[in-house]
């Protein structure tokens, strides 16, 4: 396939489209499943994340992000877990069985009522996460998810969703990091926050480095 741009039209055009994307989230859903994330950390339940290809790699990076980056000494820590992550099982369901039970063989071993089962699909319509998502509902789960070319059959499936209207793949993906980020950072600073105030009352509050009276120094746990 001949490609008739330079290189630096081409990387323009996909920066001004990525920023579109953003502009284009909606911050009270992002809200909305801020608190859904943080009811399932209070109550003790589990965060589960879900996609293929490069959202299965984001999957295990929100599990990164919500397991350890969150992780505040005095307050209950956030059970998340990646059902892309292992392998074996991964495969062993791909085998037997097909392709598309991957998720939702592992719902019904993993998934409770009250968990938050999140999903990711670029293109809205992955059988497998579509499959995936009505065990989820089934076993109780709340569901939410970010989907991109204008969300697919997902979208209907779900409780809460973000749709990225850009019918580009990596660009979807990007969006699916930046959200991460946005969520699991003010739950992290959040709580760091509340903790300070307990103790440490009239250090100032460093936000990009998430903690008090720290100003300098690089916490362990930010990479």
């Amino acid at each position: 396939m001949k490609i008739n741009t330079s290189f630096s039209i081409f990387a323009e055009r996909y920066l001004v489209e990525f920023h579109e994307a953003l502009a284009l989230l909606s911050v009270p859903t992002l809200e909305r499943i801020y608190r859904l994330i943080e009811k399932v950390r209070t109550g003790g339940k589990k965060l589960i994340v879900v996609g293929n290809g490069g959202s299965a790699a984001n999957a295990m990076h929100y599990v990164c992000d919500f397991s350890k980056g969150t992780a505040v000494k005095g307050h209950k820590r956030l059970r998340s877990m990646s059902l892309a992550s292992e392998t074996a099982i991964v495969t062993a369901y791909a085998n037997d069985f097909s392709y598309e039970d991957i998720f939702s063989e592992q719902m019904e071993t993993h998934v409770d009522r009250g968990d938050l089962v999140f999903v990711m699909s670029a293109s809205g319509n992955s059988p497998n996460v579509v499959k995936a998502v009505r065990a989820a509902k089934r076993r109780g789960a709340t569901v939410a998810g970010i989907f991109g070319f204008g969300g697919g059959k997902l979208k209907s499936l779900v409780d809460v969703s973000i749709v990225i209207p850009h019918k580009n793949y990596g660009q979807a993906e990007d969006v699916q990091t930046v959200i991460m980020h946005i969520i699991s950072q003010y739950m992290r600073l959040t709580l760091e926050s509340s903790r300070s105030q307990k103790g440490k009352k009239g250090q100032p509050f460093d936000s990009a480095q998430g903690k008090r009276g720290q100003k300098g120094r690089r916490p362990k746990n930010y990479r």
